[in-house]
């Protein structure tokens, strides 16, 4: 019994502690983007890092406006569709936590669909993975 109660209660901090982290930050003005989070490889960052690495890295590829647009504690995959569907403003669909790249895909192109009106099946999609640590 003794042993059940210290499994139980080991299983219980481990799920408390473990979490997965996700930053993503967009200049809506010029379309560029950035993200940054755990891929299970790197060393473990806070939210705020993550944060300071995607605004880092979005002014870095040119954006002129880069503001944090989206964050996640959610293991799985995620996925970003942006681009200026001919309306003169950059639509987004992200998603994230999903069990498969596929998964992903399909949603950020739904997203991306229900926002603008338009096909997303040939758009270009950035899907990654994010782990729990």
């Amino acid at each position: 019994m003794k042993k059940l109660l210290l499994l139980t209660a080991y299983c219980l901090l481990f799920t408390a502690y473990c979490h997965a982290q996700c930053s993503i930050t967009i200049c809506e003005k010029t379309g560029t983007y950035a993200y940054a989070y755990n891929d299970g490889y790197s060393e473990i960052s806070t939210m705020r890092e993550l944060k300071e690495i995607s605004l880092k890295e979005c002014q870095k590829a040119g954006g002129k406006d880069c503001q944090n647009y989206f964050e996640t504690d959610d293991a799985g995959w995620c996925a970003i569709i942006i681009k200026d569907p001919g309306v003169g403003r950059f639509f987004i669909g992200i998603t994230a936590g999903h069990d498969t790249r596929e998964e992903a895909i399909d949603a950020a192109r739904k997203g991306y669909r229900e926002g603008t009106g338009k096909d997303a099946s040939n758009l270009d999609v950035k899907a990654w993975k994010v782990y729990v640590y």
